[in-house]
């Protein structure tokens, strides 16, 4: 890709935040943290429980091991 092509998709990325945002459809941008950092977030018995590690993987029909109870979570008392 040339840099001129580079930094036209750029200007177009920035100004289509600009649109979602003037429309409150974006709310942040985050850049993503190290994949050491990564956990699994879920419902258990009302309250959040975490998966470390992003270890839950998608099972048929878009569920993951953590939410099936499968793995070890790690109660979330906050």
């Amino acid at each position: 890709m040339t840099e001129d092509k580079r930094n036209a998709v750029f200007d177009e990325c920035v100004e289509h935040n600009d649109h979602l945002r003037a429309n409150g459809h974006l709310v942040a941008e985050v850049p993503l943290q190290p994949p050491e950092t990564v956990m699994t977030l879920y419902w258990k018995n009302g309250k959040v429980a975490t998966t470390p590690g992003g270890e839950s993987a998608e099972a048929p029909g878009g569920e993951s091991e953590a939410a099936t109870g499968e793995n070890s979570p790690q109660e979330n008392k906050a």
